[in-house]
């Protein structure tokens, strides 16, 4: 759990389960956090479906969006559908919400079906489970390369 001291002027949206952002997002859960933002399970009630939103730290200027937008957008017909295309969120929405600590960019994205590190605890994985999870892993990231990105954290 993150901790209350990262809830101040330039840190996280306070949000809790029932509010509503962006006039259209009902939060239903928590998915977790990391040191730029919030990920939330939330109900979009104009296409009644469920999204996953991230609520980034307040001020910040995320390229994420930027990324996924373009490993999101559709591919030339001329080329063949890279295999682990299906595998990467899939960029629905973005907004803005304004907040006590600053104005927060959001966006939505295909919630993912399981959370690998809960899971992982209850049990462990066979090693055909094991191998087929590395294996769409790895494609996912060798679409995400095809693309021109890499993923690096910040030091």
């Amino acid at each position: 759990m993150e901790t209350l001291e990262e809830y101040k002027p330039g840190g996280y949206h306070p949000i809790m389960v029932g509010d509503v952002l962006h006039d259209r997002y009902h939060i239903v859960d928590k998915l977790g956090f990391g040191g730029y933002s919030t990920v939330w399970l939330a109900r979009d009630t104009h296409l009644n479906r469920y999204v996953a939103v991230k609520v980034n730290i307040a001020d910040s200027n995320p390229r994420e969006t930027k990324v996924l937008k373009a490993l999101s957008a559709p591919p030339p017909t001329s080329l063949p559908v890279h295999p682990g295309r299906g595998l990467v969120p899939v960029f629905q929405d973005e907004f803005k919400v304004q907040g006590p600590n600053g104005k927060h960019t959001c966006y939505t994205v295909t919630p993912a079906q399981c959370n690998l590190r809960e899971i992982s605890f209850s049990r462990l994985f066979s090693l055909e489970v094991a191998r087929a999870l590395s294996y769409r892993l790895a494609q996912a990231v060798a679409y995400t390369h095809s693309k021109g990105y890499v993923h690096g954290g910040l030091s």
